[in-house]
């Protein structure tokens, strides 16, 4: 005998606009009462025969016990319309014919957001059906924290007599009135050329947009030897230092 068939239609849309949502799972699944399928009775005895018997002396066996059958899955389209196909050999456990109860989960990123089981669909017939619009509340993902755009401070460091500083560590710092914090540190290179880039977190001040740039040129005993006036720093600050 040929299975009967059956194709689910539906949609998921936005509880407060009506839009359809797309790229949601939404999984069919079949109700079963223990107290109206036989199979249902033997699978839990066989599955957890001590626990069937504790919800026996509880009076709780008949009252929450189910067997429930996933049905089939689809995912929402652009207009968060789904289809769901399936035969009866996914749900008749006993050797009569029957029709499925329906209820529906809907998942976002494997992550249950709305289930429709406590408005199951009793009795629903082989062929097609659409099913009334599952309203879920739309899922947020947080956007990505945009990464802080970096700012530069670069120029040549020379001697007095105007030979090149090689070799010298240069920090550079922004600077409050009663802050100063540090925004990066390199050495000169064989050009006394030095070039150090840093972001808005290292301000003093969280809204601060742009630095209150002193640069410093350090000897090996971490004395200064140079040092800028206060800058408010552009994008990219070229100082040089005598």
């Amino acid at each position: 005998m040929t299975n009967k068939t059956f194709k689910i239609i539906g949609r998921v849309i936005d509880r407060k606009t009506g839009d359809g949502i797309a790229g949601l799972r939404v999984e069919a699944w079949d109700r079963d009462s223990i107290l109206f399928d036989p199979m249902c009775f033997s699978k839990k005895i066989m599955s957890d025969p001590v626990g069937f018997y504790q919800q026996f002396l509880s009076g709780q066996l008949l009252k929450d016990t189910t067997c429930d059958d996933l049905l089939g899955s689809g995912v929402t389209d652009d207009n968060g319309a789904y289809q769901i196909e399936f035969d009866e050999s996914r749900f008749r456990d006993f050797f009569w014919d029957r029709r499925p109860d329906l209820y529906f989960l809907v998942f976002h990123d494997n992550k249950l957001i709305k289930s429709t089981e406590k408005t199951i669909l009793w009795n629903v017939e082989a062929g097609k059906t659409e099913v009334p619009p599952i309203e879920v509340d739309v899922p947020v993902t947080p956007k990505p924290k945009p990464e802080p755009k970096p700012f530069v401070v670069k120029g040549q460091v020379r001697q007095a007599d105007g030979s090149l500083l090689v070799g010298a560590v240069v920090r550079a710092f922004d600077k409050d009135f009663r802050c100063e914090n540090v925004l990066g540190k390199v050495t000169t290179d064989e050009e006394g050329r030095y070039e150090i880039e840093y972001t808005a977190d290292k301000f003093c001040r969280p809204k601060k947009k742009n630095a209150d740039l002193v640069v410093r040129v350090f000897d090996q005993e971490d004395k200064v030897l140079i040092a800028s006036p206060i800058i408010e720093a552009k994008p990219v600050e070229i100082v040089n230092l005598i």
